[in-house]
């Protein structure tokens, strides 16, 4: 069965199907020759198998199986330079409303959420009648904000797509206008979508084909990705833009750049190869040196780096010698 819903994508996915189909053919009498088999007796699993194992194919993403590993860095100094890569401020800060995208199912999240990520607005993931511990979240975040929320919403155009949408606005109650970008049945119609079969039996149908004049004896339904991506990107970005004040955007892009800079100037300051106070080995000298990292001791030192003019002037934290520790830990019982 093929993914995609246009046909462009169709003919692109025919394509690598044709191309695979190809490459594992020219494979398999190799293949048979090392099982010692008759080539007319291996499969293509068998031969796409054996292939992978011998390197001979391109690897696959296995997106249900992954290696956990606890995050690690080799040291301080490295973990302060790829944080700041991570840093970022609220933008939608200063907006005049709180805006939010919601999407009725997971495969619309990737492509969503980089559309609007210069833009900063979150993006929900409602994954049809959305439990009551998502709700509770949406409803507390959108509290903790006094200015107005409005939702713009993508799903599909079926029976159960319209119900889930008022089912999660109902629930939240927390928005001051909601809008549904896509797909709608006039959209349907502009763009000429085929129907899909419907879904039998399902007891939101007869009232949606009430509404849009539809065959109560036929289900039909319409998949949001049976627009092109092209095409709901420039829908969703139409209508967040009315509501966006760029002046604000750009502003708040700016201090998050230079904080970001200073971030990197910090980071920059920080002693290459610095680690946690070794432990003495046992049987050790009282007196025998140990390795230690540099600790910043003085808040006030750290107050002046962040206040700085601009942060731009700030230089590197002055970092505390053994004769102040000493000092600072007073004498010994």
């Amino acid at each position: 069965m093929l993914a995609s819903k246009t046909p462009d994508g169709v003919c692109r996915q025919i394509r690598a199907h044709l191309l695979v189909h190809r490459a594992l053919r020219e494979l398999m009498p190799e293949t048979a020759a090392a099982r010692r088999l008759n080539p007319d007796r291996i499969s293509f699993t068998e031969t796409l198998r054996s292939a992978r194992r011998r390197g001979g194919f391109p690897d696959l993403v296995d997106i249900l199986r992954e290696v956990h590993v606890p995050p690690a860095w080799p040291d301080a100094g490295t973990f302060l330079r790829e944080a700041v890569d991570q840093f970022g401020l609220d933008r939608t800060q200063g907006q005049p409303c709180a805006f939010y995208l919601a999407a009725e199912k997971d495969t619309l999240r990737t492509l969503m959420t980089g559309w609007v990520a210069e833009l900063g607005i979150p993006v929900l993931v409602v994954r049809g009648f959305g439990s009551q511990s998502y709700v509770d979240v949406v409803r507390a975040r959108a509290a903790r904000d006094e200015r107005k929320h409005r939702l713009l919403f993508v799903g599909d155009c079926d029976a159960s797509g319209e119900d889930i949408e008022r089912d999660f606005v109902a629930r939240t109650g927390c928005w001051s206008t909601v809008e549904r970008v896509a797909l709608t049945y006039e959209q349907v119609l502009a763009y000429g979508l085929p129907p899909a079969e419907g879904k039998r039996g399902d007891p939101r149908w007869p009232a949606f084909a009430r509404r849009h004049g539809l065959d109560a004896a036929r289900p039909v339904q319409w998949e949001v990705e049976a627009l092109d991506p092209d095409e709901l990107q420039r829908l969703v970005l139409a209508a967040v833009a009315p509501h966006v004040d760029r002046m604000v955007l750009a502003r708040q892009i700016a201090r998050e750049e230079e904080q970001r800079r200073a971030l990197r100037r910090f980071a920059r300051s920080w002693p290459d190869g610095s680690r946690a106070p070794a432990e003495p080995a046992e049987g050790a000298a009282a007196d025998e040196p140990t390795v230690t990292s540099p600790v910043v001791h003085d808040p006030a030192a750290v107050e002046r780096f962040w206040t700085a003019e601009l942060m731009r002037e700030a230089g590197p934290l002055p970092m505390p010698d053994d004769d102040e520790d000493d000092e600072a830990s007073g004498p010994e019982a």
